[in-house]
């Protein structure tokens, strides 16, 4: 049964089995199985090995997203002393696609039952972001593949779009005024697709991502996308909602940066979150949504402490 894909049907796992056999893992080559997950099978990551062995994770990623290319470079530059970012093993770069191995990790899911260590993986993300301050270009999932040079550049090149969806003018000055503070954020390696399904905890608490697909040349408030802190909408089960407060407090702590500005920041990033989901309704005429963005607005601007 041919496999299909979210990456355009490239490297199946017969694809993959027959490259690894003129590889290091010629061995086991053929012990490439399909993984279930929610009880689906998932087509994009496979595993691979025996208890001889051990274990490896294989993934296939089309080579033409170049947001993938970014990670795998700036996995190789991060200074990461904590090890909290599983790296690959190996990385392979065929004529259609990456293929990605690492150690297969059988840390526990962190939800719902290590929800309470949340604080602390913040507190280390903090001193990661700080250790790997950067230059640009910079880019985000939201960027829509393009680059900025600077982080201002980032920060005005998304605000300007979301604003030509924004309906009510009497908003638009405070929102730009508001989200001027993301600026002031620290340029540096983030993993943007921050939530609980890329992350796992280990046999001795340690907890790691293990997705690092997005980690990217960015604002490290950029990464506090699955923080859900208002929750506007259900939380899903992969975001960070009732530990939102003690996850922001724990990884500002860690930063030079004073209270004010902390909570300045974290404005501006819901402001922006708010800008966000607004698009999406409108662009998909989602009219059962409007006005929704307005009353979600003005909490966001009312509330002036997320860290104590």
């Amino acid at each position: 049964m041919k496999l299909i894909d979210i990456d355009n049907n490239l490297c199946d796992k017969n694809y993959i089995s027959d490259f690894l056999r003129s590889t290091e893992f010629s061995s086991i080559a053929d012990t490439i199985a399909e993984i279930e997950g929610d009880g689906q099978i998932l087509h994009n990551i496979y595993k691979m090995g025996n208890d001889s062995t051990g274990y490896f994770s294989i993934k296939k990623r089309n080579l033409h997203q170049k947001y993938i290319a970014d990670s795998i470079d700036n996995l190789n530059i991060m200074n990461d002393e904590s090890g909290i970012f599983i790296k690959y093993k190996k990385v392979y770069k065929t004529e259609d696609c990456f293929i990605l191995v690492s150690d297969w990790i059988d840390g526990k899911n962190l939800h719902p039952d290590f929800r309470n260590k949340l604080p602390l993986l913040f507190a280390e993300l903090a001193k990661f972001n700080h250790k790997n301050i950067i230059s640009g270009p910079f880019t985000s999932m939201y960027a829509d593949g393009a680059y900025s040079d600077s982080a201002d550049e980032l920060v005005d090149r998304e605000l300007n779009y979301h604003l030509t969806f924004w309906v009510d003018d009497k908003f638009r000055k405070v929102i730009s005024e508001k989200v001027q503070f993301l600026k002031t954020g620290l340029p540096c390696l983030i993993n943007e697709d921050l939530n609980l399904g890329n992350m796992k905890i280990m046999q001795d608490n340690r907890i790691v991502f293990i997705d690092t697909e997005w980690l990217q040349r960015n604002i490290n408030l950029y990464q506090f996308d699955h923080v859900d802190y208002f929750c506007f909408d259900k939380p899903e089960w992969y975001s960070i909602s009732g530990e939102a407060g003690d996850s922001y407090t724990s990884y500002f702590k860690e930063l030079p940066v004073s209270v004010n500005d902390a909570n300045r920041q974290i404005q501006a990033f819901e402001i922006l979150k708010v800008l966000r989901q607004n698009t999406y309704w409108r662009f998909f005429t989602q009219k059962e949504k409007y006005g929704l963005e307005v009353e979600r607005l003005q909490t966001a601007l009312d509330c002036l402490q997320f860290v104590r």
